[in-house]
């Protein structure tokens, strides 16, 4: 009885879809969407997460001047507004990664405390990019 003559180039013709199938599988793992801890908050995520800082910086209301350094350490900046009450101003920036490519951003949160008349008291903050 005679056998089938099987060359080696027939064989790897017989593979060639499997290992295009494979190839074009681990392709596409490249091209997926960035995880979702790297993609921006919708609006209302954001403002959200605003309104629950705010109201977290609202505990150093009446709170001694003294125990905002000792916490906090020294203001970025001591200032007046113009009716001359003292404010005492926070800012914090960090860089931010960008989902692709090589581009450099950074998010920037300044915390104003006003203080009272005398200057030993917060009465109230204001928040600017937070």
């Amino acid at each position: 009885m005679l056998e089938p003559v099987t060359c080696p180039e027939s064989r790897r013709r017989g593979r060639q879809p499997a290992l295009a199938a494979l190839l074009l599988a681990l392709l596409s793992a490249c091209t997926t969407v960035p995880p979702p801890e790297t993609a921006l908050p919708d609006a209302d995520t954001n403002r959200q997460r605003q309104q629950a800082f705010d109201q977290s910086q609202r505990r150093w209301h009446g709170a001694s001047v003294q125990e905002l350094l000792a916490k906090q350490g020294p203001p970025s900046s001591r200032s007046r507004d113009a009716h001359g009450q003292q404010r005492l101003s926070y800012t914090r920036t960090l860089p931010l990664k960008a989902p692709t490519g090589p581009q450099s951003a950074s998010f920037s949160c300044t915390v104003h405390y006003l203080l009272d008349a005398k200057g030993l008291h917060i009465v109230s903050h204001r928040i600017e990019g937070c």
